[in-house]
């Protein structure tokens, strides 16, 4: 199961070819002293982790999105350091393929900035080192076009020939997939906005050439770097998708989020710093990001005899029950300040929440009503939903009157999720034409009481439920029973009993067909991550145990500006918490690449112990091990096989000297 090689693929099947994704790394000379930011000193360390991690990565090339080193053509020891690096790189057991970057060859043209653009005899240096600029690489049935940003707009020869030689590659590779890089964003928040004054992205001719070219020519896949920043957007059929630096953020982008600056003044955002795997399919490219968190030595990333598991993402291609409840928008727009190197505000989007829905390999999302009436956040939403996410859209509503429109700009949700206020059972004329109008939208049917409910320990206020009790289920399934009615999933709030196993295992067992199948609404409700870990564990393996069930955490992030102060799967920088990775380590080992949603894997569980679950499924057999007391508990530990670290995401062989952190996952015969 593990690989000794550092990286462990058990769970994701073969694609037709797969590579690396580096951006920026920007290495510095042995010794080199900078007193601006103390970080600058740790990035050669930083490289050189990083260089000992992409050794044991198995893939068919590595491509180097730029800005290999911290100096620039301009300064004394440029061509020293840039050398050094590239050697370095090219130590590594794979291919390198470069794209050129402003700390490689120079600035874009832009007369309101304090940095120098490309020249020829800086362009003519990187083109010995490194080789032409721009380039075609050809796999299976993939076409990877690779182009020189920084000298687009400045008039070069180079310039007229490279665009003749893109439209002549994109012309001739009709019939294939279209893959284009490039270091210089498009853009970052409007395909139109102001490049003069913006060291981030593109000249607007430039930007124009390049959009018509990638929709005419059905381009599916484009990548950028430049900003340290992971930014996505859709182009026509492309991913658009900025890349991050495995070495540090750019500190103006941490306006994006509401929290403080991150250390160095957001410099520093180690959460953020890693590399990728691209793994390229018949019919879809799936993006990897490999945290590295900054780490100048690789074993406190990857402990002996532990390897990075490759977990699945994009979760609706598969049969995962998980999922997420929005409690913020899946997207925010800001301005950012002026900022050096840049003299405008620059816009930008949060896509962080995006990329950690998908990361976390979410397979099913609740979101309120008014998101997809937001053309802002109905298009993003229609962005996860392309991949299979499917999307329950609630709404608070007296009389079940609210549906969504019909859209262009995105697919259609699955489910509409009625909340009805201060009542368990809706009121009958209403909900029969409800549940009429949601049959003739092709909508799956969903309730949910919102009710206020009891004080809770410590506090002042009663808070309100949304969701059903054990009561109320009994309430509303003998309603929908005598009526020969039955809406697809009632919505449970699983709230903050520690009886949430023995009520709702029992419960289950009561149920009838025809019955409706349980949305778990789960919400943690405290700052300590290893509880929550904790009682995470636990409700994931509550709905494994239900059939027909799914499991919705809230909140993404922290919820720390409230009177019922809570932790997320990530904290207010959108860096995960343990509890990200528990969630994605489960989801992924129990829910694998090849769980075909056609034909979802069931699971028998049982809890031998307080702190033990089993999880069996044909010849499949784990034990889930909340804490020390489980550990003592596992039946047949003897033929255990391998520990799955859940916080970290890794695996190793089985022992019981390892050193892992609860809760943690063994797989067994």
């Amino acid at each position: 199961m593990s690989d000794p090689a550092g990286f462990d693929f058990s769970l994701v099947e073969e694609p037709l070819f797969q590579f690396m994704v580096v951006a920026d790394s920007h290495d510095r000379l042995v010794g080199a002293v900078d007193p601006e930011f103390p970080s600058r000193a740790r990035q050669h360390d930083r490289v050189m982790a990083l260089l000992e991690l992409l050794k044991k990565m198995p893939a068919e090339f590595l491509m180097h999105m730029g800005d290999l080193v911290q100096d620039y053509p301009e300064t004394d020891a440029f061509q020293e350091s840039i050398t050094t690096a590239v050697k370095a790189f090219h130590q590594l057991p794979m291919p390198i393929h470069h794209v050129a970057g402003n700390h490689d060859v120079g600035d874009k043209p832009d007369r309101t900035m304090p940095t120098h653009p490309a020249s020829e005899e800086s362009l003519k240096y990187y083109h010995e080192l490194c080789g032409q600029s721009w380039y075609r690489i050809d796999r299976e049935d993939c076409c990877l076009l690779v182009i020189n940003s920084q000298i687009l707009d400045t008039g070069m020869a180079a310039e007229i020939e490279q665009r003749a030689w893109l439209e002549a590659e994109m012309q001739a590779a009709q019939g294939k997939r279209i893959l284009l890089f490039f270091h210089l964003p498009l853009y970052l928040g409007q395909r139109d906005e102001q490049a003069m004054g913006n060291y981030d992205i593109l000249g607007n001719v430039s930007r124009k050439w390049l959009l018509d070219l990638i929709e005419k020519h059905d381009v599916k896949f484009t990548g950028g770097a430049h900003v340290h920043f992971a930014f996505f957007d859709t182009i026509a059929n492309a991913e658009y998708h900025q890349f991050a630096s495995p070495t540090f953020t750019r500190p103006g982008f941490s306006h994006l989020f509401s929290s403080g600056p991150p250390s160095e003044r957001g410099r520093n955002d180690c959460g953020k710093l890693g590399f990728y795997l691209v793994r390229v399919f018949a019919g879809e490219i799936k993006l990897h990001f490999i945290r590295t968190g900054g780490v100048t030595d690789l074993g406190d990333l990857l402990p002996d005899g532990s390897s990075i598991v490759i977990m699945p993402a994009h979760g609706g291609a598969r049969s995962s029950s998980l999922g997420a409840t929005l409690r913020e928008p899946i997207l925010r727009a800001v301005e950012v300040p002026f900022t050096f190197p840049s003299v405008v505000r620059q816009q930008v989007r949060n896509d962080y929440p995006f990329y950690n829905l998908r990361e976390m390999g979410a397979a099913h999302i609740r979101a309120p009503w008014d998101d997809w009436e937001d053309e802002v956040q109905r298009r993003r939403l229609g962005q996860l939903t392309k991949s299979g996410v499917s999307l329950t859209l609630f709404s608070l509503d007296e009389s079940g009157e609210r549906f969504p429109s019909v859209q262009s700009d995105a697919s259609a949700p699955t489910a509409m999720e009625w909340q009805l206020p201060g009542r368990v059972i809706p009121p009958e004329a209403e909900f029969v034409e409800w549940m009429s109008q949601c049959r003739a939208r092709n909508l799956q049917t969903a309730l949910s009481p919102v009710i206020p409910s009891s004080a809770p320990s410590g506090k002042q206020h009663p808070r309100t439920r949304i969701g059903y009790n054990a009561a109320g289920i009994a309430e509303v399934t003998a309603w929908l029973r005598e009526r020969e009615e039955s809406v697809d999933r009632l919505v449970i709030d699983l709230g903050f009993d520690t009886s949430r196993w023995e009520t709702w295992t029992q419960l289950a067992e009561q149920k009838q067909p025809g019955d409706s199948d349980w949305d778990f609404k789960f919400e943690f409700d405290s700052v300590d991550d290893d509880h929550n870990c904790e009682v995470l564990a636990e409700a994931f393996a509550l709905n494994l145990a239900v059939p027909g069930s799914r499991l919705f955490i809230d909140p993404l992030t922290d919820h720390d500006r409230t009177m019922d102060e809570a932790n997320g799967l990530c904290d207010t920088m959108h860096n995960p918490r343990p509890m990200f990775n528990v969630y994605r380590s489960l989801n992924g080992i129990l829910f694998p690449e090849n769980a075909s949603v056609t034909s979802p894997r069931a699971y028998e569980v049982s809890r031998p112990h307080d702190s033990l679950f089993t999880i069996t499924s044909g010849e499949q057999k784990f034990a889930l091990v909340i804490d020390a007391a489980g550990l003592a508990a596992i039946p047949g530990r003897e033929s255990a096989t391998t520990l799955w670290d859940l916080r970290r995401g890794q695996s190793c062989l089985w022992s019981d000297e390892h050193p892992v952190a609860f809760p943690y996952l063994i797989s067994y015969t």
